[in-house]
C-alpha cells in the first residue's frame, strides 16, 4: 500500500475549513486551497510512482473524465484506472505537477499548472500544462475533469499508400564514420531543427549497425514522407547561412563529401499499403 493514503485523508478533512461558501474567496484562501491541492498532487506522484494504479482511484469522482488530445474522454474510474495502468505498462515510471494557479469558488476549484512525465530511470518524455476541476464529492475535494495539452510538435505523418518516400545511401570510410556523424549530430540535424524547415523535419539518419563487406560503412537519409527532389533538402546553403562560405565549405569537405568511399545513391519510391 502506498504510505501517502493516510496523508492524503488528512488533507481531504481540512479541505472544508478552507474552502467557505458563498461566491467570493480570498487572496488568502486561495493561497492556504493551492497549498493543499500541491499537497494532494504529491500524493498523487507518491502513489503513481508506488507502481500499484489502484491506489489513484480515491483522487477521481465518480464521474471524472480526463480529456486528452487525440482521443475521446476517458470516463469513469474504471476507464481511469485502465489508462493509467496503460500507461505503466508502455514504461511511463512517473509524474511531476507543478500548480502555476487557482481560481473558482467554494465548491469547484480550478487549478492551471504545468506537467512532466518520465520513463525508466527519470527519462523525460512529455512535458506540457493542464487544467483540472476539482469538484468535492461527499466532503472530499476530488479531481472532476482533467484537460491536458503537450508541449511536444505534433509527430510528422509518415507517407501513405501512393506517396513517395527518398532514400539517399551514403557510403562512408571506416576511419571517417566518427566525423561524419559528428557533422550530422552536432551541426547539420540541429540547424535544420532551428531553420524548422519543414522539408527537414520529415528527414531521419539511419545509422549501420555493422559494417558492409568491403568495409565501409552505409548511413541512410530517410525521407519519408519526400516533399519534392534532393534540392528540398538544402545542405551546403544551411551551413552557409550559418557559418559563412568559407567556414561552409570546410565543413562540408571535412564532415560529409570527404568521409565518402563512393558517390552517394538516390532513390525514390512509392508506398503501396502494406500495414499503416
Amino acid at each position: 500500500m502506498f504510505k501517502s493514503s493516510l496523508s492524503y485523508l488528512a488533507i481531504m478533512l481540512m479541505v472544508p475549513a478552507l474552502l467557505q461558501t458563498g461566491c467570493s474567496t480570498s487572496e488568502k484562501q486561495f493561497s492556504t486551497l493551492r497549498n493543499s491541492i500541491e499537497n494532494i498532487n504529491s500524493s498523487f506522484e507518491e502513489a503513481f510512482k508506488s507502481g500499484n494504479i489502484d491506489n489513484l482511484s480515491e483522487f477521481y469522482t465518480s464521474d471524472a473524465q480526463l480529456m486528452f488530445p487525440g482521443a475521446a474522454a476517458i470516463t469513469g474510474v474504471d476507464q481511469i484506472m485502465a489508462y493509467w495502468q496503460g500507461a505503466v505498462n508502455a514504461g511511463v515510471s512517473n509524474v511531476k505537477l507543478q500548480t502555476t494557479d487557482v481560481s473558482g469558488s467554494a465548491n469547484e476549484v480550478i487549478e492551471y499548472g504545468a506537467y512532466t512525465i518520465f520513463a525508466g530511470d527519470n527519462i523525460t518524455v512529455d512535458k506540457g500544462k493542464y487544467i483540472v476541476i476539482w469538484k468535492k464529492e461527499g466532503e472530499q475535494l476530488k479531481v472532476f475533469r482533467d484537460i491536458s495539452n503537450s508541449d511536444n510538435p505534433p509527430p510528422i505523418a509518415r507517407a501513405g499508400d501512393n506517396e513517395r518516400i527518398m532514400i539517399i545511401q551514403n557510403y562512408i570510410k571506416a576511419d571517417k564514420v566518427e566525423d561524419f556523424k559528428k557533422y550530422n549530430h552536432e551541426i547539420f540535424i540541429p540547424l535544420l531543427q532551428k531553420s524548422n524547415n519543414p522539408a527537414g523535419r520529415t528527414a531521419r539518419l539511419l545509422e549501420p549497425i555493422k559494417a558492409n563487406d568491403d568495409g565501409t560503412y552505409t548511413f541512410i537519409y530517410l525521407m519519408d514522407p519526400t516533399l519534392g527532389g534532393p534540392e528540398l533538402y538544402p545542405m551546403l546553403p544551411t551551413l552557409t547561412d550559418e557559418y559563412g562560405e568559407e567556414r561552409a565549405m570546410e565543413i562540408f569537405k571535412s564532415g560529409f563529401t570527404g568521409t565518402f568511399s563512393k558517390p552517394q545513391s538516390i532513390n525514390s519510391y512509392v508506398v503501396r499499403g502494406m500495414g499503416q
